[in-house]
């Protein structure tokens, strides 16, 4: 079975290739990871929603396989995932049952959602992806944001990262996000999978969960 990393990152040419068709079409899993949606940053995302009531609305970009909108949907909360394989589409509403709450989308293209759609927008995982139309992105991400709309976006650190020019720190990460949003929060968080193995916190991976608003 083919290995999902190999599509989505040129490691050799330090760039980042991007074909998450391609990894969802041929690979088994693709980041076994999106399936651990019961960590703190989604359990802050529902506290959140039902803070909001029930008329809330939810947009989680670069939803996958379809996990964390499962559990939002059980927990009665109105979330539509956009993810830009059309494979990881169709696995995921055979796998939940999903229908249109999960749907083929891709931020850079633009989101097939009128504005001010969503009280609350997600963007767990993708900002690495999105380095070279940033701007654009987030641009995106405000069009569909409600007036008063939380953005809840995390990205995780390695050294030496391809984009390095780019972002090289969390710094650099917060500094980009202030240029679209008021940040309000930053949370950083050690991957528990690593801490569970007992591995000191200097060598644990780490994912920074930001809390914005639009400006």
């Amino acid at each position: 079975m083919a290995d999902y990393h190999s599509y989505i990152y040129d490691t050799a040419g330090r760039r980042i290739v991007g074909d998450f068709e391609g990894a969802y079409r041929d690979c088994e899993d693709v980041w076994p990871t999106q399936h651990d949606v019961h960590t703190l940053k989604y359990r802050t995302v529902i506290h959140i929603m039902k803070s909001l009531g029930r008329n809330a609305r939810l947009a989680d970009i670069g939803a996958g396989y379809g996990d964390f909108i499962d559990v939002l949907v059980r927990e009665g909360i109105d979330a539509t995932g956009y993810e830009i394989a059309a494979t990881a589409v169709e696995r995921g509403r055979q796998r939940f049952g999903l229908g249109e709450r999960l749907q083929v989308g891709d931020l850079k293209a633009g989101i097939r959602a009128p504005d001010a759609s969503f009280d609350v927008v997600t963007l767990f995982g993708v900002f690495w992806f999105l380095l070279d139309q940033l701007d654009a992105a987030m641009g995106e991400v405000k069009r569909l944001m409600k007036p008063g709309a939380t953005f809840v976006v995390s990205m995780g650190m390695i050294p030496n990262p391809i984009g390095a020019e780019i972002v090289n720190s969390y710094d650099d990460f917060i500094g980009h996000l202030r240029r679209h949003f008021d940040v309000r929060e930053a949370m950083l968080a050690y991957l528990h999978a690593e801490l569970a193995t007992g591995k000191p916190l200097a060598e644990c991976s780490t994912d920074m969960v930001v809390y914005c608003r639009a400006k």
